[in-house]
């Protein structure tokens, strides 16, 4: 009964001291964003924060504060915390309709990610930089392939943020095809589903692809590498991989920042195999 009492008493403390002493940061997203974010990301998040003394809290803002500029602007007090950051819909929200989170917030260090870099709303604005993880993940993809006789396939429009040299470049000759949507062809995704198959490509990658859901579902076994926020349009059974955004390296530069030290920086992404 006595070691029962001391247990509870030390968790309380360790509640307490969870609670009121280590500094918060406030993840603020919207229900789309929450959505793409794998779970275990979050998960890693909260944990990652927790060991620099940070407690990590996230706020999923219902699809009826972007409304209008009236309701979001009556939810950003809702965010203080001694840090915040804010998911790309709430931030372009923010600059759309010029709310000064900062200046609202007083005292918290406030990051936006993908919205305008502005000194009187945000402290840091983050910029997605992916490119980086999608040269990672070609090279892993044409390593693990180079042995066999399957190819790859890469497909992708005009909203790719990123020359594809690079990704081009990694693979062996013959090994890699590569699929271009300028958005002019109807038939587009019937064509490259007919391709995928005839070229023995077993693994796609796609940066980013309008009516992508698709095109996979006329892929058949074709398996995927896609952006984070495409992984949706994927059957579980045919994701290989996914390019996610490293949150723990923005909330590192995050807690590294001093309120009204403006600055605008890159927001690195991560490959994960799935």
């Amino acid at each position: 009964m006595v070691v029962l009492i001391i247990v509870l008493v030390l968790a309380a403390s360790c509640a307490a001291l969870y609670f009121l002493a280590f500094d918060t940061l406030v993840f603020v997203t919207d229900s789309a964003y929450s959505q793409v974010i794998p779970a275990k990301d979050l998960l890693s998040l909260r944990i990652h924060c927790l060991f620099r003394g940070v407690r990590l809290r996230v706020l999923r803002l219902p699809d009826s504060v972007f409304e209008n500029p009236a309701t979001f602007s009556s939810a950003v007090p809702g965010m203080k915390g001694s840090y915040v950051l804010l998911s790309p819909v709430a931030a372009v929200q923010a600059s759309r309709t010029l709310t000064e989170v900062s200046r609202i917030l007083g005292s918290s260090v406030v990051a936006a990610i993908d919205a305008d870099e502005s000194p009187d709303l945000f402290d840091i604005t983050f910029v997605s930089d992916d490119r980086t993880a999608w040269e990672k993940a070609a090279l892993a993809l044409a390593v693990q392939l180079r042995p066999m006789s399957q190819n790859a396939a890469l497909v992708y429009d005009s909203q790719t943020s990123f020359d594809v040299k690079d990704i081009i470049d990694g693979f062996d000759t013959g090994r890699l095809s590569v699929f271009y949507s300028d958005g002019s062809r109807r038939l587009f995704n019937s064509e490259t589903a007919s391709k995928l198959s005839e070229l023995s490509v077993v693994v796609a990658m796609c940066p980013h692809l309008s009516g992508l859901a698709d095109l996979v579902r006329d892929s058949g076994s074709v398996s995927w590498i896609v952006d984070y926020r495409f992984a949706p349009a994927v059957p579980k059974e045919n994701l290989f991989g996914v390019i996610v955004p490293d949150l723990k390296a923005a909330a590192d530069s995050l807690l590294k920042t001093k309120k009204g030290q403006v600055r605008s920086l890159p927001l690195e992404y991560a490959y994960e195999k799935r």
